[in-house]
């Protein structure tokens, strides 16, 4: 949050268990932005419960919330200055979309898996592939406040994704009438199988875009310009540095703490992230 000059309303820390340092470290970090902009809000699990338990409480707080804009973050992210000003910007000028993934990965450049793994997880999941796929993972520059902003449409988000909680509930919940579609597909992204202590970002991102695309064409909105998924693609709003990915699935051995997805940042996430500026942005980055 150091990195976003607009600051959200509330934090929700939700620890599943971790090393009991790290949760009296969590604890004073709370109690000491008592009087912060940001209102934080701290939950810790006795036992560990898993990734697709974790989830799956941050939803339901989602539900009782009911904010505006909901961020989906991991711990182990790392965001460039100005990030959530150029979410917001994409939002603001692309009024149909209802997400931006939490970093431009390389699953997203990659046409081996845009265009066979995830469609056959759309089809697998919907019975068919959504309509939208030829004019996506196509960059183009979003013309905004901040000036032009690369971005492409995409089918599917990391775990990690910012989600326009408003229009979701407009467009999907009230104006499809699809809200209880949402969280039945919903709840299978929160496991895999009938482990609750893993999930699916697969699922749980089809589901959106599949029920954005039908009531996209419901009311006549060309899905060949305008996109559920958008993509920040010119300087990743973030970097994953995770060891094991969403699951902790890799093998450590070859892909060491915080060199797992070293690799899959396509070398958009800026070097000097900390000092990154839309108006003069470094030239280097991380993760070629």
């Amino acid at each position: 949050m150091s990195n976003a000059s607009v600051k959200p309303q509330n934090l929700f820390l939700l620890d599943d268990c971790s090393d009991p340092k790290v949760q009296v470290g969590l604890a004073e970090f709370a109690l000491n932005s008592r009087n912060a902009q940001t209102a934080i809000h701290l939950y810790l699990n006795g036992r560990n419960m898993g990734v697709g338990n974790q989830f799956q409480s941050a939803f339901n707080i989602v539900k009782q919330v009911d904010p505006d804009l909901v961020i989906v973050s991991e711990s182990d992210y790392y965001y460039r200055a100005e990030w959530l000003s150029d979410v917001l910007s994409v939002f603001e000028f692309a009024p149909y979309t209802i997400a931006i993934p939490g970093m431009d990965h390389q699953d997203m450049r990659l046409p081996e898996k845009y265009n066979d793994i995830f469609s056959k997880l759309m089809i697998e999941q919907f019975g068919e592939d959504i309509k939208g796929r030829p004019f996506m993972y196509k960059p183009f520059d979003l013309i905004t406040d901040r000036g032009n902003i690369k971005v492409f449409g995409v089918s599917n988000s990391c775990g990690c994704q910012i989600l326009h909680w408003n229009r979701i509930k407009r467009f999907i919940f009230n104006g499809l009438g699809a809200e209880q579609e949402y969280w039945k597909h919903m709840e299978r992204g929160f496991h895999v199988g009938l482990d609750r202590s893993r999930a699916s970002d697969g699922h749980m991102s089809c589901v959106l875009s599949f029920l954005w695309e039908k009531w996209a064409l419901k009311n006549n909105i060309d899905i060949s310009k305008n996109f559920g998924y958008l993509n920040i693609a010119d300087a990743s709003i973030a970097f994953h540095a995770c060891n094991g990915g969403l699951n902790g699935q890799l093998d450590p051995e070859k892909f060491p703490e915080g060199g797992a997805f070293e690799g899959v940042n396509p070398g958009t996430f800026p070097e000097d992230y900390n000092n990154w500026s839309r108006n003069k942005p470094c030239s280097s980055s991380i993760g070629q």
